[in-house]
């Protein structure tokens, strides 16, 4: 678990429909105290201009790690 979690995404792709924000989760490991960084992709999906679907996607090993 980590606390005071920023993701400000550093690339934001728009196809149509589908839109993708990719970054990094960054805060401290409740468990160490450190600085955790972990790679994200949020993905949006719509219909008609109406979001209907989102999805993240995460790089889990440094969830994990930071537990």
């Amino acid at each position: 678990m980590t606390k005071d979690i920023e993701a400000p995404p550093g690339e934001i792709v728009d196809a149509g429909d589908l839109v993708m924000a990719l970054g990094h989760y960054s805060g401290t490991s409740l468990a160490t105290g450190d600085p955790t960084r972990t790679r994200f992709v949020h993905v949006w999906r719509s219909r008609n201009g109406v979001p209907g679907h989102f999805e993240t996607v995460l790089d889990t090993r440094t969830m994990v790690a930071a537990t």
